[in-house]
């Protein structure tokens, strides 16, 4: 916040749901603080054994990856300040089958029934949305708005995604012991992230687990053409209910 320099606040809100997402942002706004930075991470493990629909009938994953942020993202100006950074955090689509992203799944017309579809439909579905801020939306469509920027929260050391069956929660755990890292050192980077010069001031940046630039490849290039009226149609549809 500017009016404490350096300190941090840790804000619980529950972005699962348009009523709880917009809850959030009523809370945000009415506080007599404005922030220059943020880092928003929120986000929930796909469970295909089980899957569940939201009240808005979304897919939990999606919801909260999509459209929760989306309202987020579009409600920001109440609560931060002009050119403030922030950093959207959650898997990537890159490198991964996108054409695995499912508008049934996105609409909440069917439920997933795979770990792959889930994990595609929510991640692109999110990149999708963040191209849509600067594509659809005035105030970050001038390039004279907040800088964001998308990153991978990598592989972190936490049980928080275990529960998706014996063997699942055996590999993961076996991962995360040779290759993971702290949730320390994930915040480290992502603080080095948003105070970068690196970064495109005013626009949207995609920067990998490591800290370094990515740009979408062709295939998610291809699939941002092709989805993101459709999607950004959705998502305003449904901001008109809240």
């Amino acid at each position: 916040p500017t009016s404490t320099p350096g300190s941090i606040n840790f804000m619980q809100g529950d972005i699962g749901t348009i009523c709880t997402s917009m809850k959030l942002i009523e809370q945000l706004s009415a506080s007599p603080t404005s922030y220059d930075f943020a880092v928003v991470s929120a986000a929930t493990f796909p469970d295909w054994t089980k899957p569940l629909q939201n009240v808005d009938g979304l897919d939990k994953s999606f919801a909260i990856a999509v459209m929760g942020r989306f309202l987020v993202y579009r409600n920001a100006h109440r609560f931060m300040n002009k050119h403030a950074r922030i950093i959207n955090v959650l898997a990537s689509g890159e490198k991964l089958p996108v054409e695995l992203f499912d508008k049934e799944i996105a609409s909440g017309e069917r439920n997933v029934t795979g770990l792959l579809e889930a994990m595609m439909t929510f991640a692109v579905g999110n990149e999708i949305m963040m191209d849509g801020l600067y594509t659809y939306d005035n105030r970050y469509a001038s390039k004279d708005y907040f800088t964001m920027v998308s990153t991978h929260p990598g592989l972190l050391q936490t049980d928080l995604h275990r529960g998706q069956g014996f063997l699942f929660d055996m590999l993961e755990t076996a991962m995360t012991t040779i290759a993971g890292t702290t949730e320390e050192d994930v915040g480290v980077l992502q603080s080095s992230i948003l105070v970068s010069k690196q970064v495109h001031l005013n626009e949207l940046s995609f920067v990998d687990s490591f800290g370094y630039g990515r740009v979408h490849d062709i295939k998610m290039k291809d699939m941002i053409e092709e989805n993101s009226s459709w999607l950004w149609e959705m998502l305003t549809k449904l901001e008109k209910i809240s």
